[in-house]
């Protein structure tokens, strides 16, 4: 008997100490489910290139950040407003797919302010974003020196339309991107 009462001694200290561990996870599971529940935007298939001083820009990241409206976005998103960011790595031709949700499935449509850096493709990265063998990744100098690696400072910008899309490549130059005053794109 005796040895009865200290067991449910102890599944009492167990179950006081389950309880709020068990609630702490249905929360968090909660939470990330409703996340998973968000509508996805369709996807259409965005392929480009970059070039640096006319030749292929090999290696590089290119980021596609939904542009923000004029009057500079809000802190929290519409429900049918793209926020979905899409990335691609250029090859040795300096092309490059982005991927949005799955590897090279595109991008939503609507505008973007694009960054693009030339930096060496992290592990994960060459297994999930990159258009290019991690074998044949080989690290480099940036030339760009981040020059356009901010999408909302570089200046550059692309629009994705419904369907399948071809977009003229990207030429970089070595001063980067000219900007005016208060650092807004020069219009001249």
């Amino acid at each position: 008997m005796l040895g009865a009462a200290v067991f449910h001694a102890a599944g009492r200290v167990r179950s006081r100490r389950l309880i709020p561990a068990t609630l702490l996870g249905l929360f968090v599971c909660a939470t990330a489910c409703e996340r998973g529940n968000e509508p996805r935007l369709p996807v259409y298939p965005v392929k480009g290139c970059v070039t640096y001083e006319g030749k292929p820009l090999s290696g590089a990241l290119v980021i596609f950040q939904p542009a923000r409206d004029q009057a500079g976005g809000s802190a929290k998103p519409d429900p049918g407003r793209n926020t979905q960011t899409a990335t691609g790595r250029t090859n040795a031709q300096g092309e490059f797919a982005l991927t949005s949700y799955l590897p090279e499935d595109g991008a939503a449509a609507g505008d973007y302010q694009v960054g693009i850096v030339n930096q060496p493709a992290s592990k994960i990265e060459q297994g999930l974003l990159s258009t290019i063998p991690a074998s044949k990744t080989k690290p480099a100098a940036d030339p760009l020196r981040n020059a356009y690696a901010d999408p909302a400072t570089s200046t550059l910008k692309a629009h994705v339309e419904p369907g399948p899309n071809q977009l003229p490549c990207f030429e970089l130059k070595s001063q980067g991107p000219r900007r005016g005053t208060r650092g807004r794109p020069d219009t001249r």
